[in-house]
């Protein structure tokens, strides 16, 4: 689905520049004149890229935005130009190869990963698919149904109705609501292969938003690379600039769902966007939320311990868009103890804001700092992290710096970011979904997740 793509995630994990051939960046051009930024990594057996497509079609009322969803799986499934229906997965494991597509609210994201030695194969079967789709019929109907039967599951569960609604209340009744939650069967029943089809013709073209290369290539033959997979592609037009209202004004919410077995208690407030964020204030970022998610940390602490009112939460961060970015806290919650654990995450989390994590920094940062000598090794991973630095701005190889915004991090920098950055206690918007509609006292009490934007 387009929602919660943590892409956060993708930045603060990049491979790190500290060994003997380590990895370097630079922004290249192909012999096409497509531009794209090369991580050079000698010796990687691998070789991975990752493209974003801008697309504004979940923001629009003209479209059907079920398209993008079914699209994004159809156009590998459901055959191309010599190549039949069905068949791409298995020539993609013969070579050992993987791809795929992901959809966001503003992007559509390509990524290949392939042994250096079936780079050219695997070129040629990824280009035959963005160019030439024919979108087969059977597949298409298909994979229509499989998403049906999936949202409709999905969205049936507790969590996805607080979630669902927290959606609703921020982003109200504009388009991008229905298009992020895709909770209406009804847009995959009336979705038409025609509506995929004009869906892809808009989307791929060969002017992607960014466009990265990683792996033991140099710039000529990374530029043949590109140019063989975006061949045949027609040129891009510019998409103007989506412009949403966002309501993060706080409120209790509670879903009454008469047949839920249990509670679900979820709490969510804005941050700043990536791109208004300096790399070492990203890294505080991670550093913070795993803080605030560890079994011992001062949520689970409060909620689970203290009151024995849940079963597990959860905390990250989430991006609604690029511009709109929020953490969030969420979990299952005994429901004769919903309006005592609403109180006793709120107590515990302003504690959290006010004295920071516990434990030495020099702890905090020791997975971090792990994680990022693993990813060094990874292609993948760096062709992640670049792609999402490109998108927020970030300059070539800003990925490659990352070890050195860890060890800088201080604790006073630290503590300042967490009061200029993460909520107040009292910013947080408080949605509750349970089978007693009284169990979260002077709550908005409503009965369907779309109804969330109605409680002001």
């Amino acid at each position: 689905m387009i929602r919660y793509v943590l892409a956060l995630l993708f930045i603060l994990f990049p491979a790190l520049a500290e060994a003997a051939g380590q990895p370097s960046a630079s922004r290249v051009t192909s012999p096409g004149g497509i531009a794209f930024t090369l991580i050079a990594m000698p010796g990687a057996k691998k070789i991975a890229i990752t493209a974003a497509w801008a697309s504004d079609w979940a923001y629009r009322t003209d479209v059907n935005p079920a398209a993008a969803a079914v699209g994004a799986r159809l156009i590998f499934a459901g055959g191309a130009e010599g190549y039949p229906a069905g068949k791409a997965g298995e020539q993609f494991a013969d070579l050992k190869a993987e791809a795929g597509l992901t959809v966001t609210a503003d992007h559509v994201i390509g990524v290949l990963l392939v042994p250096r030695e079936h780079i050219e194969k695997a070129a040629k079967i990824v280009n035959a698919h963005l160019r030439a789709p024919t979108f087969d019929a059977t597949w298409f109907k298909r994979i229509r149904q499989g998403l049906t039967r999936q949202i409709t599951a999905m969205h049936a569960r507790p969590e996805a109705k607080a979630l669902d609604a927290a959606t609703w209340a921020v982003l109200g009744d504009q388009p991008l609501a229905a298009a992020l939650i895709l909770a209406d069967a009804g847009l995959f029943k009336r979705l038409t292969r025609k509506e995929v089809i004009a869906w892809h013709k808009e989307t791929f073209t060969r002017a992607p938003a960014a466009l990265v290369v990683a792996g033991d290539l140099d710039v000529k033959a990374a530029g043949t690379l590109v140019d063989a997979l975006f061949a045949g592609l027609p040129a891009g037009k510019r998409i103007s600039k989506r412009t949403i209202r966002a309501d993060y004004a706080p409120r209790r919410i509670l879903v009454h769902a008469a047949g839920a077995r249990t509670s679900v208690l979820a709490l969510i407030a804005p941050l700043p966007p990536m791109r208004k964020e300096t790399l070492p204030e990203q890294v505080a970022d991670l550093i913070l939320a795993t803080a605030l998610s560890r079994p011992d940390g001062p949520i689970f602490s409060a909620v689970r311990e203290q009151l024995q009112a849940t079963y597990g939460l959860r905390v990250g961060l989430h991006l609604f868009t690029r511009e709109n970015r929020v953490l969030f806290l969420t979990g299952r919650v005994k429901t004769d103890k919903l309006a005592e654990a609403e109180q006793a995450v709120r107590k515990a989390y302003a504690a959290f804001r006010k004295n920071g994590p516990a434990g030495k920094l020099d702890a905090l940062k020791a997975r971090l700092l792990a994680n990022s000598r693993a990813a060094q090794q990874s292609p993948l991973r760096l062709a992640h992290s670049e792609l999402q630095g490109a998108l927020d701005g970030f300059a070539p190889g800003s990925s490659l710096k990352v070890s050195e915004a860890i060890k800088a991090l201080t604790k006073e920098r630290l503590l300042a970011h967490l009061k200029q950055a993460f909520p107040k206690a009292e910013d947080f918007l408080v949605i509750a979904v349970s089978p007693k509609k009284n169990a979260l006292p002077g709550a908005c009490v409503i009965t369907r997740p779309e109804h969330a934007h109605r409680c002001r």
